[in-house]
């Protein structure tokens, strides 16, 4: 997405005027040449992305020749996004109230992913020399791996407008579930 804000930025018209004789915030040329500031409220995003690493290893001698290690590791990546599309404004001059130049599909979407992945290593070395002239060096090993996977998304349009679409998204996740669930049910009686 950022390479092609940037190049959408780089490709504008050094004519294009995002504000009026007087200096008021102006829509722009056309939706493809908008200004982006002119309605922000109408579009929220809520991203989070939280990692968390962890290794720990111990090292033992129990006898003497013998070494035994064990490494664990952990790895936990946690990502939730939600964003809705309220009402906006798609084509300059367009008129609040009448349905030409506006966009009220109320677009809206969550995400939820989280990934565990933990690694458990143990290896025994035993090295030890006999009578100065016979070695013994055995390695014996194992490993454990596994990754862990949860994950949840929804989307829906076409909510009713109320004054839920008007609030920080939180508060509106009501909205998204009950339009959810209604699509679902109402796909499963279809059926």
């Amino acid at each position: 997405m950022a390479d092609y804000i940037f190049g959408r930025v780089m490709s504008l018209p050094p004519t294009i005027r995002f504000t009026d004789e007087d200096g008021n915030m102006a829509f722009g040329q056309n939706k493809e040449n908008s200004n982006w500031n002119w309605q922000p409220d109408q579009f929220v995003r809520e991203n989070q992305r939280d990692k968390f690493q962890m290794t720990q290893s111990f090292t033992a001698t129990p006898i003497d020749g013998l070494t035994v290690k064990g490494t664990m590791s952990w790895y936990y990546d946690e990502t939730l996004k939600e964003s809705m599309d309220k009402e906006y404004q798609n084509a300059p001059g367009a008129i609040p109230g009448s349905n030409n130049g506006w966009i009220r599909t109320y677009n809206q979407s969550a995400s939820f992913a989280r990934y565990f992945d933990q690694t458990y290593n143990l290896v025994a070395n035993y090295n030890r020399t006999f009578a100065e002239k016979h070695t013994i060096n055995a390695m014996v090993g194992v490993e454990f791996y596994e990754r862990q996977y949860k994950g949840l998304s929804a989307s829906g349009y076409s909510a009713l407008p109320s004054p839920a679409l008007r609030t920080p998204i939180r508060q509106a996740h009501a909205v998204l579930t009950h339009h959810t669930r209604r699509s679902a049910s109402s796909h499963t009686s279809a059926a």
